[in-house]
């Protein structure tokens, strides 16, 4: 996983967070525990932690 920070990832979790159950963005930052995506919303840019334990799938994101 910590060979990913800095790639686009597309993270699939089991429960909602903040309303969303799919994140795709670039990851900045794994701590064993805890998975923060940088994700792009338009014009902005929004952080997102995601807890380890509620992900379903992680996978590298291809970005064209």
């Amino acid at each position: 996983m910590k060979k990913a920070i800095g790639k686009n990832i597309h993270v699939t979790t089991y429960a909602p967070i903040d309303g969303e159950k799919v994140f795709e963005g670039l990851l900045t930052e794994f701590d064993g525990e805890t998975i923060t995506v940088e994700m792009k919303i338009k014009t902005r840019k929004k952080s997102v932690q995601i807890p380890y334990e509620k992900v379903a799938k992680i996978r590298l994101a291809i970005v064209f």
